[in-house]
Order: structure tokens, then C-alpha cells, then sequence
């Protein structure tokens, strides 16, 4: 599912003739693609994913730029938010789980030491 998340905003860069905007987006997919799979841990989410690319499509065909950039800068504040907020949800179970085996992690805890 990430891939074709991908491709879908790779496309909509090429086809708006902005080459550096492409490559600079597939750079940074490359980047960020293990984070971006957790915006596609439930059905649900998928869902909405495809409603909202559905949507960006249809304003592009119906040649409303404004419309197209209200859409997708919705769609990735949408995306950003359930990600931050799984994240958060998995640090809390990490932090609880820790916490429940007596050991607590701090900031500093560790810090430039290996693990054994």
C-alpha cells in the first residue's frame, strides 16, 4: 500500500511538469517509508486514503487547481496527524511495558552506550 501511496504523489509531481519537486519527493519517500506505513495500519485508514486520492483526482480532471491543493493539503495533514498519533500510541506501549519490567527509560538513559 505504501508503494502505490508513492506512486499516487510521484505522478501528481511529474505530471505538474516540476521535475525537482518529483525527485525531491522520491527522495525523501525513500527516506520516510518505514514511518509511512503507519498510515496504513487499518482498513479504515486505507479507506479514506483512497476516498481522498479520489478526490484529488477529480479536481485535477475537472482542471480546479485550487480545489486539487485544498484536497491534497488536507490529505497530507490528515496523514501526518495519524501517523503522529501512532507513534505516540506505540511509545506510550513501549514506555508502559518498560516501566512494568522495572525499567524505566529516560532521555539520557544509555545515551552513547551499546547495548549488550
Amino acid at each position: 500500500m505504501v508503494h502505490a501511496d508513492e506512486a499516487f504523489h510521484e505522478t501528481l509531481a511529474r505530471l505538474a511538469g516540476n521535475q525537482t519537486l518529483y525527485t525531491m519527493l522520491c527522495s525523501i519517500d525513500e527516506h520516510i517509508r518505514i514511518i509511512r506505513t503507519n498510515d496504513f495500519l487499518t482498513p479504515r485508514r486505507i479507506s479514506q486514503t483512497y476516498r481522498q486520492h479520489r478526490g484529488i483526482l477529480l479536481a485535477v480532471r475537472k482542471g480546479d487547481p485550487d480545489l486539487a491543493v485544498e484536497r491534497l493539503s488536507a490529505h497530507i495533514q490528515e496523514s501526518q496527524s495519524f501517523v503522529r498519533e501512532a507513534a505516540a500510541r506505540a511509545l506510550t506501549r513501549i514506555l508502559a511495558r518498560d516501566t512494568e519490567q522495572g525499567a524505566p527509560i529516560s532521555a539520557s538513559a544509555g545515551a552513547g552506550k551499546e547495548r549488550s
